[in-house]
């Protein structure tokens, strides 16, 4: 009787907005951060099975600012606010939004797993001392992230710069370790 008060009380926090979602999710030892992306997209999809393409979007697009804040621009988590996002403009008739946003979620699904893959290729590498191959793929890692971001230096980029730098220093190859590390540092 006394959970199911206390859940109560905390349902009600939750619905009235007295209580803060994530910290909450948090409590009961929970990844907090789907959460809410599942609720604008499940919104968004609800507003799409009627019709109504604004509302979507902008559900879609709360999605994608929620996801991108935590997560940072153009990370792995943003493909399903991105794929709903360009589902509505697709179904809206908004060809040309859809098409940039199918293109984004292109580019963005290939440089993620492209990366994820070259981070596998480098540790399996790395765990048979093969540090020459291991450097191929912990530089192709991070030019992968790099494309990512659009950027060269990010602080989400800082354990593919680590990864490199560990792989060259292994390889026996201290200057190109420091070289990375000079990049990273001067950002």
């Amino acid at each position: 009787m006394v959970l199911g008060q206390l859940l109560q009380e905390v349902l009600d926090k939750l619905l009235s907005g007295e209580a803060d979602q994530v910290k909450v999710v948090e409590g009961l030892g929970l990844d907090p951060h789907p959460a809410p992306i599942n609720r604008y997209i499940d919104l968004g999809k609800q507003e799409m099975k009627t019709r109504q393409f604004a509302d979507a979007e902008r559900q879609f697009r709360l999605a994608l600012e929620y996801v991108e804040g935590m997560y940072g621009k153009g990370s792995a988590e943003s493909g399903s606010a991105i794929f709903a996002l360009a589902s509505c403009f697709k179904d809206a008739g908004r060809t040309a939004d859809a098409l940039q946003q199918f293109k984004a979620l292109y580019d963005l699904t290939l440089a993620t797993q492209l990366s994820l893959a070259e981070q596998n290729l480098f540790e399996l590498h790395s765990s048979l001392e093969q540090w020459q191959e291991a450097v191929t793929y912990a530089e192709a890692a991070l030019n992968s992230m790099q494309q990512v971001f659009g950027m060269k230096v990010h602080p989400l980029l800082q354990p593919y710069f680590e990864m490199a730098a560990r792989a060259r220093l292994q390889a026996g190859d201290t200057a190109g370790a420091e070289a990375v590390k000079k990049v990273w540092l001067r950002g």
